[in-house]
């Protein structure tokens, strides 16, 4: 008899702000043996059932799903797109709480609660606007004139930041609304957080004009579903220098992210060193790998290379060696040592020096990483080997 342990998250991936109820929930979990051991590309039945009240209430809609598991252990599917008899469109979300129950070939896993917070968002969002897109479609250019306080060639609107007419005053509150909307919309999207296309959700931070993950980038397909190959982690099978052990590789994802290849990051792209890169790679949509010029105008953000790493890094010494000196991250970046998978095969460094990936190459062989360490607070760019494995933080397009 197979015994399993998994660990799971359910969020919403990515919501149709539409007058319906969401489709569908993204479910992402690992799936490991008893011993904690992860158990890659293997079948199993997974039964989800949702419960309204308790953990024990009543069962409201349950599916099935035969799925295989990736080289990771990592499960993807969609919570509301199995096979089953039942209506999911049917639940009535706003008669909470609801909780999800987990079975894996016949054995209950467990039973977790679905927050219901998101569902009072989209339901109040989706009252008043069809998507975040149509929505700013809609209000662009009333907002551009709003910022502008000029026609923009419109002869109907004279001087909207300083209403002279009952046109102005009619369209000013009707931008002023759909500002609010758009304020909301951004709340259910995001801003404050990004949501990969396999549902890992990542905190984001405003550094000057940039916005940059606030933590390492999780995602093992590209944005179009394809696997991303090339990807290391403490803990996978490869020699790790006594650094970390196996039961610690969930942990080490978890709060460091994926070490990643250049050809992995890049996904096929060529070296850009313009700003904004323009090369997506392994990053969500709407966000993008960080050239070289890009990592400058942080740099400069923040003072030189000399007092950047400081403000950038976590002050929690679970994630450096001490002294850990001169962390303030007083950014918000948190950035953590993630230390790097090496091309002979061999992890180092780990809470010693974070390696964060660009798309700019600095030669036949290397890509440019910036680097920070664990004993000052400078920052500094690397030429890495393109076979070698560093943490990505990507850099929302504006």
């Amino acid at each position: 008899m197979k015994h399993f342990i998994l660990t799971f998250l359910i969020s919403i991936l990515s919501i149709q702000l539409m007058a319906q109820a969401p489709d569908a929930f993204q479910y992402q979990a690992v799936l490991r043996d008893s011993d904690g051991n992860i158990r890659s590309n293997e079948t199993v039945e997974l039964s989800i059932a949702i419960l309204q009240n308790s953990t024990n209430g009543t069962e409201v809609y349950s599916e099935t799903h035969n799925t295989t598991t990736n080289d990771y252990g990592i499960i993807n599917l969609l919570l509301g797109e199995g096979t089953t008899s039942d209506n999911f469109s049917s639940i009535d979300w706003a008669s909470g709480p609801y909780f999800v129950e987990i079975q894996v070939d016949g054995t209950v896993m467990g039973t977790t609660q679905l927050m219901s917070v998101p569902y009072a968002k989209y339901a109040t969002v989706a009252e008043s606007a069809e998507s975040a897109e149509s929505v700013g479609n809609e209000t662009q250019n009333l907002v551009d004139v709003l910022d502008n306080g000029n026609s923009a060639g419109n002869n109907t609107i004279q001087e909207l930041a300083d209403p002279q007419n009952e046109y102005d005053a009619v369209n000013k509150a009707y931008v002023d609304q759909l500002m609010q909307r758009i304020e909301m919309l951004e709340t259910v999207a995001g801003v404050d957080t990004v949501i990969d296309s396999e549902g890992n959700v990542y905190n984001t931070v405003r550094i000057g004009d940039q916005i940059w993950m606030a933590e390492g980038l999780r995602a093992t397909e590209y944005s179009d579903g394809s696997e991303i190959t090339g990807i290391y982690w403490f803990g996978s099978d490869y020699n790790n220098d006594g650094d970390i052990n196996n039961e610690d590789s969930t942990f080490y994802v978890e709060h460091y992210g994926f070490l990643y290849t250049s050809a992995a990051a890049m996904n096929g792209a060529s070296s850009s060193n313009t700003n904004p890169s323009g090369v997506q790679g392994a990053c969500p949509t709407g966000w993008h790998l960080p050239s070289r010029l890009e990592l400058e105008v942080l740099k400069d953000t923040l003072g030189g290379y000399g007092l950047a790493g400081g403000k950038l890094k976590d002050t929690n010494t679970d994630y450096w060696d001490s002294p850990n000196a001169g962390a303030t991250n007083q950014t918000g970046f948190t950035a953590r040592g993630t230390g790097n998978f090496s091309s002979t095969g061999h992890f180092y460094q780990i809470n010693y020096i974070g390696y964060f990936m660009t798309a700019t190459e600095a030669g036949a062989t290397d890509q440019y990483v910036f680097r920070i360490y664990s004993d000052d607070d400078n920052l500094s760019l690397y030429p890495f080997d393109k076979n070698g494995g560093a943490t990505i933080r990507c850099v929302k397009n504006q």
